[in-house]
């Protein structure tokens, strides 16, 4: 291959990028009624298992918990310049849900300031840990799971809609008391407690991180998480091991589980 050629074939991918980054970049418009955020592309892009290898003696698969992939739109730098003047929006903000018997629950707020964003669709994550999991690493490295784990997610999938594209009208709704995790270099994580079976959704919006204030109705990103079905993995050789209560050195002290907030549903 010559390097003419090479070089015909790197320019023709920077221009297929950026055209992709043309298309997909929202914009910031004003409209008769207020400023407004459009063609807002998102969606969720795919999820997958946490794989748990554990056991003294014989190991076996079971679950740390599960991982959602989703897209991050940008906008172009003067549109952001603008939102941080006006309102002082510097990020956009998501929430998790999960949604059982109809009713949702919020797990948490994710921010991504617009500035960590340099791809027309940055794509970021976060994680679902079973609460066996979700104590810390050191919870994360025992053989045996904590409170009794021993789940597996079986089966899985993600539900769409189809509807990709939405506007957001820039205009204050109210301010978020719970905690508000930005990312950074690694995943947010959240804990999902004893059972991860359910629904789960992720919803977004434009956000000030400087007074945590919303500004915007949150809209659904297309694709609906389904965690169908769990299965019990039997592990002989972690009968009666409780190794949560062992004391840990690094701590000098014992796990108590009523430190522990983890949602049972």
């Amino acid at each position: 291959m010559t390097s003419i050629y090479k070089s015909r074939i790197l320019l023709g991918f920077f221009i297929m990028a950026f055209l992709q980054a043309c298309q997909n970049r929202a914009q910031l418009e004003q409209s008769d009624l207020a400023w407004k955020v459009s063609d807002v592309v998102t969606k969720v892009e795919r999820v997958y298992n946490l794989p748990w290898k554990v056991g003294r003696a014989e190991k076996k698969d079971i679950s740390m918990g599960f991982v959602i992939e989703f897209n991050v739109p940008t906008l172009a730098s003067d549109d952001a310049k603008e939102l941080i003047k006006k309102y002082k929006v510097n990020s956009w903000i998501f929430k998790v849900e999960k949604v059982r018997g109809g009713l949702p629950m919020t797990y948490g707020y994710v921010s991504v300031p617009f500035k960590n964003i340099n791809k027309s669709l940055s794509t970021t994550s976060i994680k679902i840990y079973y609460a066996a999991a979700a104590a810390s690493g050191r919870f994360r490295s025992f053989e045996c799971p904590a409170f009794k784990h021993r789940k597996k997610i079986k089966d899985y999938d993600v539900s769409y809609g189809g509807n990709e594209e939405t506007t957001i009208f820039v205009k204050y709704k109210n301010k978020i008391k719970s905690r508000v995790h930005t990312t950074k270099f690694f995943p947010v994580s959240f804990n999902g407690g004893l059972k991860l079976a359910g629904d789960y959704m992720i919803s977004m919006t434009l956000f000030s991180s400087a007074d945590k204030k919303i500004y915007g109705k949150f809209k659904p990103l297309d694709g609906i998480i389904k965690i169908q079905s769990e299965e019990e993995v039997h592990l002989p050789s972690c009968a009666g091991i409780r190794e949560e209560n062992k004391p840990d050195n690094s701590a000098k002290g014992t796990f108590d589980i009523r430190n522990l907030q983890f949602n049972k549903k």
